[in-house]
């Protein structure tokens, strides 16, 4: 079974409009989300994709959505993305940040402040 733990999401502000976004993401599954090295060479796995969803905000730097390739299972190292997003309003805008796999599901994180 893949399983998705996010060993850690955080934000860093730069200035009073401008923060930098930190996802780090890790199969804590037994089996990796390509499930086998056959599928690999066959080219029918296919990979995690992150994205983030933004309210309240714009991406400044990073691409919205971005694929992490094929995780490893049995708690290997996480795969980290990082952008950074700038407020267009008053008030703290709301950030999603969505992990998709075929096999592993989709998970989703919310950083509101």
């Amino acid at each position: 079974m893949v399983d998705y733990i996010w060993e850690k999401f955080s934000d860093a502000y730069f200035d009073a409009e401008t923060r930098q976004i930190t996802a780090s993401i890790q199969n804590q599954g037994y089996l990796p989300t390509n499930i086998t090295e056959q599928a690999i060479r066959n080219q029918t796995a296919k990979g995690v994709w992150v994205s983030i969803s933004l309210e309240g905000a714009e991406l400044v730097f990073g691409e919205g959505t971005v694929d992490i390739g094929n995780l490893p299972g049995d708690r290997s190292l996480p795969e980290t993305v990082e952008w950074m997003i700038k407020s267009t309003g008053r008030g703290m805008p709301t950030v999603v940040v969505t992990a998709v796999s075929e096999k592993g599901g989709t998970h989703s994180r919310t950083l509101t402040r």
